[in-house]
């Protein structure tokens, strides 16, 4: 089996890594008032900071459309992937999970595996480098499948912010607790 790795920009996997190890990307969009951006395509890492200091409200984000996703599907299909892994961000936080399984049902000619990686960031990234890795050795998609899930089990992710102004505007925070989201105040 030919499998590809899919993830959304939310990992943060650079560019010329995602190049190397053949992993595919696709944007989420941030706005910004009324003007949508996609990450990476649209806006670079450094002009988001920029706009986030420059305006009051925070941006919101966007889950890619169901067409975005069909087509890149369709896309490795032709390619000749015959399966595809798509691992996304938490599907407590962003529809982006959901959009890849409603997207699994349209596409026909490449069997597709959602997983929720339920984090976001580089620890999102850590699942999409070992699914790629996997990838290349030749496995199909069901022992990746098996490897995620067994990496899930026993992962723990913790955040340092330097500046709280942020996480203060963006209202009570939510966090994942392996149960339930839970509430802290904001």
């Amino acid at each position: 089996m030919n499998v590809a790795v899919i993830t959304d920009s939310t990992s943060y996997i650079p560019q010329t890594i995602r190049n190397e190890m053949n992993i595919h990307m696709i944007p989420l969009s941030v706005v910004f008032g009324t003007q949508s951006y996609q990450e990476e395509t649209d806006i670079t890492t450094e002009e988001f900071y920029k706009k986030v200091k420059e305006n009051e409200q925070l941006p919101k984000t966007s889950q890619p459309s169901i067409g975005l996703i069909t087509e890149k599907l369709k896309e490795l299909a032709v390619k000749g992937f015959d399966q595809a892994i798509f691992i996304t961000l938490s599907s407590g936080i962003s529809g982006t999970f959901q959009s890849v399984v409603t997207a699994e049902t349209i596409v026909e000619g490449i069997e597709v595996h959602p997983f929720d990686s339920e984090i976001s960031c580089m620890a999102q990234g850590f699942y999409v480098l070992e699914a790629a890795e996997m990838a290349a050795q030749g496995h199909d998609a069901e022992p990746i499948i098996q490897r995620l899930h067994a990496i899930k089990a026993s992962m723990r992710a913790v955040f340092m912010a330097d500046d709280l102004t942020h996480l203060h505007r963006g209202g009570p925070i939510k966090w994942y607790t392996g149960i339930n989201w839970q509430y802290a105040p904001g």
